[in-house]
């Protein structure tokens, strides 16, 4: 008597906009909008639900429903961004809706939960026809279920080839210099007050004005670089690897209403108490810039918590 071998039928899931057709339907009343699981059609959540119960996501104590970050236009659909993989300071991190997780990389393979993964590198090429790298990383599961998720490439890499980071991956080198940072709002600086804040890094925005930058600090704060800061980072200055970096501010001043002057630097170093020797200062020589009304148009405003690790 013959046996039949059954075989489970691997699925794949993939996180874009085309994959959530019935967001089609909604009217959005505001630009950003946070989606629930259960605001999804049962299909819609399936991949969604397996995945954050396969990373550990879903068990976790501080576990927030949202799971999809919707950009709206006249209460139309312009964008959906789904799960992908940051960089939080030193960690590897993924970020479902308003939770993250912290991924472990050995080798070339990324781990999270009972989830293991790879990185596919891939060039692509703009309207200017210049060359760019992206990326997404399939996950599996236990059951064999496929997950494709996307992975931020950080800014301030963008002279650096696909080659280079495909390089990184065959070597079993960290990804994490080539990860983008969590998104998080960013906040004008003069609203820190004076002090010293430890930095864990910088991202860019690209406005119809240019670039600006973006501080992310260790206190899961963000602010817009200004000053003596934003002329540094305009040198594509970027974060030493292994170093500790502080910004300082060591004046506020309202020369006007709702208009102020700070006075900052960027120094290679912890924060420190008033007092103790100061080490290397990396600042620029120039006049204090005072900036107009600072408001965050970034692609990802969205409200997010510390990281839960």
């Amino acid at each position: 008597m013959s046996t039949k071998t059954q075989t489970t039928q691997v699925k794949t899931f993939e996180f874009e906009q085309s994959n959530f057709p019935s967001l089609l339907l909604y009217e959005f009343e505001h630009t950003w909008n946070n989606i629930t699981l259960d605001a999804l059609s049962p299909d819609e959540q399936e991949g969604l639900s397996r995945l954050i119960g396969a990373s550990g996501i879903e068990s976790s104590p501080v576990y927030r429903p949202e799971v999809l970050l919707i950009k709206a236009e006249r209460g139309i659909v312009k964008g959906v961004y789904g799960p992908g993989l940051f960089r939080y300071g030193d960690y590897i991190v993924l970020k479902v809706g308003e939770n993250v997780a912290r991924v472990e990389q050995e080798g070339d393979r990324l781990l999270v939960g009972k989830l293991k993964g790879k990185i596919t590198v891939i060039e692509k090429e703009d309207a200017k026809k210049q060359k760019y790298p992206t990326a997404f990383c399939t996950f599996v599961a236990p059951d064999k279920s496929v997950f494709k998720v996307r992975v931020s490439l950080d800014s301030q890499q963008q002279g650096k080839g696909a080659g280079e980071l495909e390089a990184t991956l065959v070597n079993e080198e960290s990804i994490l210099p080539y990860l983008g940072q969590v998104p998080s709002p960013a906040i004008p600086m003069h609203e820190l007050g004076e002090g010293e804040f430890e930095i864990i890094g910088f991202s860019k925005y690209q406005s119809e004005n240019g670039t600006r930058h973006k501080i992310h600090l260790a206190d899961g704060k963000v602010v817009w670089a200004r000053g003596n800061s934003e002329m540094l980072l305009d040198s594509d200055y970027t974060k030493p690897e292994g170093k500790p970096l502080t910004l300082v501010v060591s004046h506020i001043e309202e020369f006007a209403p709702d208009k102020f002057k700070v006075d900052n630097a960027i120094r290679e170093r912890l924060p420190r108490l008033t007092g103790v020797t100061e080490s290397l200062a990396i600042e620029t020589q120039a006049q204090t810039i005072l900036d107009e009304d600072e408001i965050d148009k970034t692609e990802f405003e969205v409200n997010d918590e510390d990281a839960p690790f």
